[in-house]
């Protein structure tokens, strides 16, 4: 009897939704320089892409996100297949079965993968190790990437930081101070080329990609599938990928010049010269962000020489500042721990009333039907695009806390599900950091309105209601005016009622 074949010895790439790109990538670079025979791969684990969220049991990756990570991970394996490697992917298996399967048909010499932060990716990034340990397999070795700064980099210890996460502002003057963000080059991987034995394949592996019904199984519902064609009120359609992500860099950086002439930012609300509503004020990079298909130090490298060969401006300074934040919630997470998960949040914060859990009143503020535009338009927005920007998803958080009285953990349920731009740590923390403080209002919600920026922003950012009928066509026959304020239709009838009856009769 013929003895068995040798095990092939390889070095594993495990690719996530949140490091989808061939540049600024440690664990390929890493792995591609050991001198081994390299396999890349990405799994579908139902976990993530067929599970359910646990309060409302919304999908975990809803249709919009599940099509751009199909995407993205399309254009990945074209990208790999240009430097003369394959992409294996594996579906409807759990991340710890898949590398079961894999240490039975290859000797792995390690694992190379981005450092994950929260809870539930540190379960099965613990779930791997323990599969390697128990087969007695190389190790798994994590490497930072995902944010503008490296962790090591920074001038104190997350899990020490000794005042850091206080503030946004006290992160800011403190890394700042002290800390450096590394060229986007020093990550470059350099693919091994040449033989057959640069390369490894995978005969388990899936012959095509799944498509969105398929990865998203029995979570996937078509009414809540806007499929893949732009919706005429949107003015961007995302195209997942890395070749898509350096294409809208170039566009809106070096083509357009947008950078300069359009750009306001994110979360710039208050400057009363700027509207974040228009067209092009957004850069809208957050979901090739988000999934990795865009480094962020790829972005403030460009940003850079934007500014030593075109103009530095404020907008130019403000773009980085958005990294900044980005890289505040992040490391803050490490921090705060399983707390973003929680009703109190971080700073344990409960309100003098009772939350509800009313699932018809969420209904209404995830359909737009609240009856406050400024609220209602960017929700609509959101389920049908996956997106809306900063100043939305603030002061509908502040509503749904202040107004509603809504369990926010259910609206954070939501835009997990919903947004293309989702990372776990952008959302948990932000909602309490930013909107979990509304429970401090005095009073009950519902007895006067408690977000007024739900009417100042309107006037300041939207003054001709151009936004908001945009996405509530109802209102398009209305004046500005009424359009942002359509109770004043109903005061003004109490108006003209009272006038009829002589009661406005002084004399």
């Amino acid at each position: 009897m013929a003895a068995p074949a040798a095990k092939r010895r390889v070095n594993v790439v495990w690719f996530k939704c949140t490091d989808l790109r061939t540049h600024d990538h440690a664990p390929l670079r890493a792995a591609h320089r050991a001198g081994l025979p390299v396999l890349h791969l990405y799994v579908f684990d139902p976990f993530w892409h067929a599970g359910r969220t646990r309060i409302c049991g919304f999908p975990k990756t809803g249709a919009i996100r599940t099509r751009f990570q199909l995407e993205s991970i399309a254009d990945l394996s074209q990208r790999l297949a240009a430097e003369g490697h394959t992409l294996c992917t594996r579906s409807n298996i759990s991340t710890a079965q898949c590398f079961e399967e894999l240490c039975d048909d290859f000797v792995v010499n390690a694992v190379f993968a981005f450092q994950e932060i929260c809870s539930e990716e540190l379960r099965i990034e613990r779930q791997v190790r323990k599969v390697l340990r128990s087969r007695r397999q190389g190790a798994l070795e994590l490497f930072w990437g995902f944010e503008l700064y490296h962790r090591d980099d920074l001038n104190f210890d997350p899990l020490r930081p000794r005042g850091a996460f206080n503030s946004y502002t006290a992160f800011r003057k403190r890394v700042e101070e002290g800390s450096r963000v590394r060229s986007s080059m020093q990550e470059a991987p350099v693919f091994r080329k040449g033989s057959g034995d640069t390369s490894a394949r995978w005969s388990r592996a899936d012959v095509a990609l799944p498509t969105v019904r398929q990865a998203m199984g029995a979570t996937y519902d078509a009414d809540c599938d806007p499929g893949d064609v732009k919706d005429a009120r949107a003015e961007l359609k995302w195209i997942g990928g890395e070749t898509a992500a350096l294409a809208r860099l170039k566009e809106y950086l070096w083509d357009d010049d947008s950078l300069a002439l359009d750009y306001v930012g994110a979360t710039m609300t208050m400057d009363t010269a700027k509207s974040c509503m228009r067209d092009k004020a957004m850069f809208k990079i957050s979901p090739w962000l988000a999934h990795g298909c865009l480094s962020p130090r790829r972005l403030y490298d460009e940003v850079k020489r934007y500014e030593e060969e075109r103009h530095k401006t404020k907008s130019t300074y403000w773009i980085i500042h958005e990294l900044l934040w980005r890289d505040f919630v992040r490391f803050g997470s490490i921090e705060a721990k399983t707390s973003i998960f929680t009703i109190g949040g971080p700073k344990d914060s409960h309100p003098n009333w009772e939350w509800s859990t009313d699932k018809s009143m969420l209904q209404r503020w995830i359909d737009g039907k609240t009856g406050f535009p400024f609220i209602d338009c960017f929700m609509r927005e959101m389920k049908v695009t996956g997106y809306c920007n900063h100043m939305g998803r603030e002061t509908s958080g502040w509503f749904l806390i202040g107004d509603l009285g809504l369990d926010w953990r259910m609206a954070a349920e939501w835009f997990e599900t919903v947004l293309v731009d989702y990372e776990p740590t952008a959302n948990w923390f932000n909602w309490t950091y930013r909107c979990l403080p509304a429970v401090k209002a005095k009073g009950p919600p519902g007895e006067r309105l408690r977000g007024l920026e739900i009417l100042k922003w309107g006037t300041q950012h939207d003054p001709d209601a151009t936004y908001i009928k945009r996405w509530l066509p109802e209102l398009k026959a209305l004046p500005a005016t009424i359009a942002r304020e359509p109770w004043r239709l109903d005061m003004s009838a109490e108006s003209d009622r009272g006038a009829g009856n002589g009661s406005g009769n002084g004399a």
